[in-house]
């Protein structure tokens, strides 16, 4: 007992390399079985994950820049992904079935479109939420600008 106490007390003071060099070979296939474990996990996690991000939405008729909302929408291999609004991020499920698009998170569920990187999803009857992969072509929502909308609110043309 004496003799190991002394091997470690001398490795921790730098006495003993080859004791020191013993623990490393030790540790190091441990280690890197550990790394590799991980990285595996986070790959399988990402892999085939899509995201999207708001870029407008349509309240009653008027497509608008999204300035007052934050969204994104992380969709995953398999039907499994997650929503993040203003912060809050909560896990889904979500299927395609030839271009309808449904979202499902605990009892809700929301359809919508899926199409050219533009995810359209459709909130209730007045109101659609606009969402595009990164370098899709977003030309084909007609969005207004800011300005444009406060125009239309006051009436002016």
């Amino acid at each position: 007992m004496y003799k190991l106490h002394k091997m470690n007390h001398r490795a921790y003071k730098g006495d003993n390399h080859q004791y020191r060099r013993h623990a490393k070979s030790v540790r190091t296939p441990a280690v890197t079985a550990l790394l590799a474990v991980v990285l595996v996990c986070l790959a399988a996690c990402s892999v085939g994950g899509e995201h999207y991000t708001l870029f407008a939405y349509d309240l009653d008729g008027y497509v608008q820049s999204a300035t007052a909302i934050s969204s994104d929408i992380t969709l995953n291999k398999h039907g499994a992904g997650y929503i993040t609004i203003n912060g809050e991020t909560g896990s889904m499920q979500w299927t395609d079935d030839g271009g309808v698009f449904t979202l499902t998170s605990g009892e809700d569920s929301l359809t919508g479109t899926i199409a050219d990187g533009i995810i359209t999803l459709y909130i209730d009857e007045d109101a659609a939420w606009y969402y595009a992969a990164e370098g899709a072509d977003t030309s084909s929502v007609p969005v207004l600008s800011a300005q444009e909308y406060m125009d239309i609110l006051r009436g002016q043309p």
